[in-house]
């Protein structure tokens, strides 16, 4: 264990410029109040011995609270406090704490090698906190299991009363570490849920989600569009492919009938040229039939004429005419009249022949033509259907490009998505693996942290060895009538326990003394309940520092009950070698001590009188 060895102080509250040497052993601390004479040994000093160890190391007084600007004498400016330690070996170390109120507070502490120590070596305190913990110690454990006083002085750690002793043991055995690593892990659980639930929430989504897209796929209708479209260009090409047939067929048939009816029409217009040639020729007789007539009507009418005058004579030569040669050639003229009758007849009807057959002729003609002219139409109307057949190929085919292009994009842009939602939902399956992993790792951790992990597990180990110091110490101070003893487990009503640290009195029978306790058998409690503490500290490695001190201990015992404590602190020592501090205000009690130490007030500070060994 760590030896304390000297004490200097220097304008620390009354400790204005003090040191002491640290021995082991059992030393009384008495004090002298000059200053005051009626506090008698009150406000002498001897508690801020104890304060100037705890602000040296942590910062705080005895009691475990903060000081501030109170630390510094009375009409000064800065103070120190310098321990020494000496180590197993022989190595001195120090620990120096330095505060200047002057320009801004100060607080500086020095940790290192006693021969090392120098006022260039400070450094801000809470760079040295891990330090001083790992050289002397925990504050809460250390100040806890080495400095014992009643409950006004002391508050946070009292000798006496429920909630000062279970939190002296809640520390000895770390239970506020294990309550500070539960708390973390449940919080680091319940993080753990919300992500893995959130996880899981987000995968649900995601196969909904993927699940939609196969179904989609599965259900298609792009495909559908495209089956119909390829269709109807189908159609469409079946129809053009028929509609070139037709147009093929009738271009080779219009060519053998265009061929048929030019040779027709030929014929036809020869016929015609020929009937018209023979009409002209019967015209040209009928012409010469009516000159005839004319010129036999003419001389008729001159013969007429000439009968009803005074000549004569022949109309043409004019020769002398006898009446019966005049009628003679009336009956000639009038006979080759009606000769011309049955030619200019004749002639007539070829001429009525001639135009019925021209008549005929130019029909056939026109219904030639009006054939040959359906037949164009014909054509021209298997071309307007070729041509809208293949008009209506290019637009499905056109159309099936479109879809096509369409349902590309749309299997593009779903495969893009399924791929997206693959890969986002392959990674979240590995995120809902890895926080069920934490999770089932948090849920060990929360479980080892909690009452039924760690905490049991070393209050099983502890428990029964508090319980047999308990028993030594109590056999010591009460004898065979009571003792202490702890459990940290209540029984319910409802059946079960809960965790639930007591410490208390107990009967020989074994059953809880808690009404009626005198204050003697109160302290004898309290001071076996230290002295187990500090043996419990002690087996734990919790207490490094070699120095035990009792602020009053002897306050309601009869002088039995001192003597008994008296051969405890006697054996304690000898155990360990180390040192052990009792600070009273009765001074018949200085003699049951081997060693004193006197600390006297007077003029506003306290200084070490004495120091008898």
């Amino acid at each position: 264990m760590l030896k304390l060895s000297k004490i200097a102080c220097n304008n620390f509250r009354l400790l204005r410029s003090v040191s002491l040497d640290v021995k082991p052993g059992i030393f009384f601390i008495r004090g002298v109040n000059e200053d005051v004479p009626q506090a008698s040994s009150n406000m002498s000093g001897k508690s801020t011995l104890l304060s100037a160890i705890t602000w040296a190391l942590y910062g705080v007084d005895s009691a475990g609270d903060t000081l501030a600007d109170s630390v510094v004498s009375s009409g000064e400016t800065s103070c120190r406090v310098h321990l020494e330690f000496e180590q197993q070996g022989g190595q001195r170390l120090s620990v120096v704490r330095d505060r200047c109120n002057v320009g801004g507070t100060r607080n500086l502490v020095y940790v290192g090698e006693t021969s090392k120590w120098s006022e260039t070596l400070f450094e801000p305190a809470d760079l040295a906190c891990s330090r001083i913990s790992a050289l002397v110690g925990a504050q809460d454990v250390m100040l806890a299991s080495s400095i014992f006083g009643y409950d006004e002085c002391y508050v946070p750690f009292a000798r006496s009363g429920d909630k000062a002793q279970k939190r002296l043991f809640d520390l000895l055995v770390s239970a506020s570490d294990l309550d500070a690593a539960f708390e973390r892990a449940h919080l680091l659980y319940e993080d753990a849920e919300r992500e893995l639930k959130t996880a899981q929430h987000t995968v649900a989504i995601l196969e909904a989600k993927r699940s939609t897209l196969l179904e989609l796929r599965n259900n298609d209708t792009g495909h559908d569009d495209v089956r119909k479209a390829k269709q109807i260009l189908s159609v469409c090409v079946s129809k053009l492919r028929n509609a070139v047939a037709a147009v093929n067929v009738a271009r080779h048939g219009r060519t053998e009938a265009h061929k048929l009816y030019v040779a027709r029409l030929s014929g036809i217009d020869s016929d015609i040229a020929d009937v018209r040639k023979k009409e002209q020729k019967l015209w040209a007789v009928k012409g010469s039939l009516n000159a005839q007539r004319k010129e036999i009507t003419e001389s008729h009418d001159a013969l007429i004429l000439s009968d009803s005058g005074s000549s004569r004579q022949c109309p043409v030569c004019d020769a002398p005419l006898s009446a019966s040669k005049r009628k003679q050639l009336l009956a000639d003229r009038a006979c080759k009249l009606h000769a011309l009758d049955p030619q200019d007849s004749a002639c007539h009807q070829l001429l009525s022949d001639m135009q019925s057959s021209l008549a005929s002729l130019n029909r056939k003609r026109e219904a030639l033509c009006a054939s040959e002219q359906k037949l164009c139409n014909e054509f021209l109307a298997l071309a307007r259907e070729v041509s809208l057949a293949r008009t209506n190929a290019a637009a499905a085919k056109q159309s099936l490009l479109s879809v096509e292009g369409a349902e590309k994009a749309r299997c593009d842009s779903m495969r893009t998505s399924m791929r997206d939602v693959e890969q986002a939902l392959s990674a979240w399956q590995q995120d809902v693996l890895e926080w069920e992993r934490r999770r089932t790792i948090l849920q060990f951790w929360r479980e080892a942290f909690g009452p039924r992990g760690i905490r049991a597990y070393r209050l099983d180990k502890i428990t029964p060895v508090l319980n047999s110091l308990a028993r030594s110490y109590s056999h010591r101070l009460f004898g065979d009538g009571m003792k202490l003893q702890y459990s940290t487990q209540t029984p319910l009503k409802r059946g079960g326990y809960k965790e639930a640290f007591d410490c208390c009195l107990v009967d020989k029978d074994g059953v809880a003394v808690r009404d009626g306790i005198s204050a003697g058998q109160s302290m004898r409690r309290d001071i076996t309940h230290a002295f187990a503490m500090c043996r419990l500290a002690q087996s734990l490695g919790a207490r490094k520092l070699n120095l035990i001190a009792f602020d009053e201990l002897f306050r309601t015992l009869d002088v039995r009950g001192i003597e008994r404590v008296m051969e405890l602190l006697r054996e304690e020592q000898q155990r360990y070698g180390g040192t052990i501090w009792v600070i009273e205000h009765n001074d018949d009690l200085a003699s049951m001590f081997e060693s004193t130490i006197t600390i006297k007030r007077s003029g506003g500070a306290s200084f070490i009188l004495t120091d008898q060994v």
